[in-house]
């Protein structure tokens, strides 16, 4: 047996005292073995490279070892106090790693990943969200989250586990559906820590690798030209068309336009409400339709009137068209209009809110427009005015700006 510094004890290494530098000198072999200091001072080192402080002692005539944590993440000064606290317990005649072994237990007993979005989807918060967010949310967690850690125990998914999901998503050129992802899975994670599944939300503090900038997309005036005539040479259905040309003269969500029903628009008050089971924010609507928005509805009208909604699906009429193909319909012919930046729906509703601004729109008008929120706090529940008057004037304004672009008739 070798004698001095280093001492064989069966398949541990005995070490007078642990040093940093010793501790980053001790090497992989085969199989794992462990090396001691004194009081049962000790750290483990696995064939993979991982090393794990331990404090070895005897407890009831059984020896028993508890894991301080893992080596470089638990240095050795924080290593050597987490085994005096263990020590100080054991002398008190109690068991220093009970409490980890009553942890491992709830761990055990603790839901699944893919436990807990089965029951989220289904909790009233969750059921509150606008359909189109609530399918969002569930091509995230199953396209994104469940294949990653779906079986793992919520209470073991780590903060670098979510890094690393987001990370690849990144990596493959999709970072506003990184943004997304995060934040989708940071709601999940909060009503973990609410049902006291976890202690904290892993997904907090995590941040991308890039920036996700601002879309500023719109179409100026000649593009606007350029969109509304070129529809004409798209070979999508003609409803669809309608509802884009809709779309930017009322400036309304696309799934808020594909769900609109027949029922919502009142003809001799020329409006169109949009009930809060429709509108993103849950906030009900009424949209003020100026004489151009007449003459398209009049128009859609003629094709779709007999339905129950506006732009009812091409292959089913009793469902509504579905956001994603008016999308996919206008990118699929964006060649037809001849204009060199791609844009989306979106930025229909986009353009009229920069072309209101442009013509010196107060922003309140152009947030009661977009039905965006207005007030915040306390006070926003005594300072709401409707300005229905100076919101169809504006509708109407709006109108007449096209008219020019387009060299359109005047209204009748």
């Amino acid at each position: 047996m070798r004698t001095g510094r280093w001492a064989t004890v069966k398949k541990e290494t005995q070490m007078k005292k642990f040093t940093a530098k010793g501790i980053e000198a001790l090497h992989t072999k085969d199989k794992r073995y462990e090396v001691r200091e004194q009081d049962g001072f000790a750290i483990r080192i696995n064939p993979s490279g991982q090393k794990t402080w331990l404090y070895i002692y005897d407890f009831e005539g059984k020896r028993r070892r508890m894991s301080l944590g893992q080596y470089p993440q638990i240095s050795l000064k924080d290593a050597r106090q987490l085994h005096l606290d263990a020590r100080s317990v054991h002398a008190s005649g109690k068991d220093p790693g009970a409490s980890k072994i009553d942890k491992k237990a709830e761990i055990r007993a603790a839901p699944s990943v893919k436990d807990v979005v089965a029951e989220y989807v289904l909790h009233w918060r969750f059921q509150n969200l606008a359909e189109s967010s609530q399918s969002s949310y569930r091509i995230t967690y199953d396209k994104e989250l469940l294949p990653e850690v779906g079986n793992q125990k919520i209470a073991l998914v780590k903060r670098a586990d979510l890094r690393r999901l987001l990370d690849r998503i990144v990596a493959r050129g999709a970072p506003i559906q990184a943004k997304r992802t995060k934040a989708h899975i940071h709601r999940l994670f909060n009503y973990a820590v609410e049902m006291d599944y976890i202690e904290f939300n892993p997904c907090s503090q995590i941040k991308l690798r890039v920036k996700e900038s601002t879309r500023e997309r719109y179409l100026k005036a000649e593009e606007i030209k350029r969109f509304w005539f070129g529809l004409d040479r798209c070979g999508f259905c003609p409803m669809y068309k309608l509802g884009l040309k809709l779309q930017l003269v009322t400036g309304q969500r696309r799934g808020e336009i594909c769900k609109a029903r027949w029922s919502d628009i009142d003809w001799e008050a020329a409006t169109w409400t949009i009930p809060k089971e429709v509108a993103k924010n849950r906030h009900r609507h009424v949209v003020h339709l100026s004489t151009l928005a007449v003459e398209i509805l009049d128009l859609l009208h003629e094709q779709t009137g007999k339905t129950e909604f506006l732009l009812p699906s091409p292959v089913d009429f009793a469902r509504p068209a579905t956001p994603s193909s008016v999308s996919q319909a206008l990118k699929r012919d964006f060649e037809k209009f001849g204009i060199s930046e791609p844009f989306t729906p979106h930025d229909l509703r986009r353009t009229l809110a920069s072309h209101l601004e442009g013509m010196e729109v107060p922003l309140d008008y152009i947030k009661r427009i977009l039905n965006h929120s207005l007030n915040k706090g306390v006070t926003g529940s005594y300072t709401w005015y409707d300005a229905a008057d100076e919101v169809r004037a504006t509708m109407e304004k709006w109108a007449e700006e096209l008219r020019g672009i387009l060299d359109l008739p005047p209204a009748k």
